[in-house]
């Protein structure tokens, strides 16, 4: 399991860096990177080298908090801050107040 965790990684990293570009000037907004890529860039120069992909295996233990030798979605994906919601922004409906249903009698 852990093998094919870091081969599919490998993969996935590797489409990465073929349709990779230069990196940008970091922006204050911007969220952090998954932590896969987090744990594999090791100089945190948003490329991942041919060294750091040697170190992968290693790198990618990191990630294992429980040392079972094994990485689950929840390891893969912390919790992080709840998901914005979409929809209609807080106040009152466009057009007016909204009805006082007290008011409607």
């Amino acid at each position: 399991m852990k093998t094919a965790i870091i081969h599919l990684s490998l993969a996935l990293l590797a489409g990465s860096i073929a349709t990779a570009r230069e990196p940008k000037e970091p922006r204050a907004n911007r969220p952090p990177p998954p932590p896969v890529i987090a744990a594999l860039d090791a100089d945190r120069d948003g490329i991942i080298s041919a060294e750091e992909i040697e170190n992968a295996p290693t790198a990618l233990l990191q990630l294992d908090k429980n040392k079972d030798g094994e990485l689950t979605r929840e390891e893969l994906h912390p919790e992080g801050p709840p998901p914005l919601k979409r929809g209609r922004p807080p106040g009152p409906p466009p057009g007016g107040e909204p009805e006082d249903p007290l008011d409607a009698e």
